[in-house]
């Protein structure tokens, strides 16, 4: 697991990387930190498995 901490005031971002997956979960301390988040997705070189 690895922790990115204040991300945003009181928000913590916690990732779990598996075999084939990424398992992504928002630490939040307090009713009052951000409502919105963003994730940009980088897409360099994406394809699908049906592109093979």
């Amino acid at each position: 697991m690895i922790t990115y901490r204040d991300v945003s005031p009181g928000a913590d971002i916690q990732r779990i990387g598996g075999n084939d997956s990424v398992e992504e979960t928002l630490v939040l301390y307090s009713p009052d930190v951000a409502t919105q988040w963003r994730f940009p997705v980088p897409t360099i070189s994406v394809r699908s498995a049906g592109d093979r």
